[in-house]
């Protein structure tokens, strides 16, 4: 992909040099430039024309973009000749590619497990779907990866621990959240809501906007929000004639029971 990037980017210096001659050497705008019209139906002359180039403040952009249009085309149709010839140093390749691995083999678990946690949270108990069930069943299956990805590995703004600060989130997969968790009423039940109501709130993409009028943010919302969600799924399934049930996707099992590779985890699934 580096590579591919940087043959792309030599063609944006030549499309900068001719793009920034034709601006600067505009005549109506430097040069006062205009034309009579008789009616409307006739076009307006513009005198910025091929056979009008003269020397002026933006014949250095012209100059140089015909130096660099001139070294890519000899680079391109002659490299071999120009290399024969000795006006081409180097002859080893680029090699700029990081090798990454694909993004699920170098997914930690504790990061795949957050995200899975965090999904099935919004879906068990809220009726929110963020990821398809081919990504949650991909990283159900994520093992020990060879060369982890480092950092946050989600665009998520919860994935990253200063904004869990600073919303003051507790996540899904700390061990007794509930516990952590305080409000202003003796509903143990609701404690979560805290929390929740962040995760709900940066999600809110996902909630149809029929659910949304409807939903009431206060205490006990929890209790509500589903049934919301569930009855919107059945409308649309009954409109559309088919049945769109609601399916948990969670990961069954802890992350000490996965497999130690992503190829291995394929291989059992298969």
């Amino acid at each position: 992909m580096t590579k591919n990037a940087l043959s792309i980017m030599r063609w944006a210096a030549l499309f900068y040099m001719f793009f920034g001659y034709w601006q600067l050497s505009n005549q109506v705008i430097f040069h006062n430039y205009w034309a009579y019209i008789k009616d409307t139906a006739e076009k307006v002359t513009s005198g910025h024309l091929i056979q009008n180039i003269h020397v002026d403040q933006a014949s250095p952009m012209l100059l140089m973009g015909t130096a660099v249009a001139f070294i890519i085309v000899m680079e391109v149709f002659f490299r071999r000749t120009l290399k024969q010839w000795g006006f081409v140093s180097g002859g080893g390749g680029l090699n700029v590619d990081e090798n990454l691995p694909f993004f699920f083999t170098g997914l930690k678990l504790k990061d795949a497990d957050w995200l899975l946690q965090e999904h099935n949270n919004l879906f068990e108990n809220y009726g929110i779907q963020t990821i398809s069930e081919e990504v949650a069943s991909t990283l159900d299956l994520v093992g020990t990866p060879k060369k982890a990805i480092t950092g946050v590995p989600f665009y998520m703004i919860l994935a990253n621990p200063l904004y869990q600060r600073d919303f003051q989130y507790v996540s899904c997969d700390v061990p007794d959240r509930n516990e952590l968790i305080k409000d202003d009423d003796d509903d143990d039940e609701n404690d979560c809501e805290q929390s929740d109501l962040v995760s709900i709130l940066l999600n809110m993409a996902y909630i149809p906007e029929e659910v949304v009028k409807q939903f009431r943010f206060e205490a006990g919302f929890y209790k509500t929000f589903k049934p919301l969600m569930e009855a919107y799924n059945d409308k649309r399934s009954s409109m559309e004639g088919s049945t769109n049930p609601m399916k948990t996707l969670s990961s069954g099992r802890s992350p000490a029971k996965r497999p130690t590779s992503f190829s291995e985890a394929v291989d059992k699934k298969n």
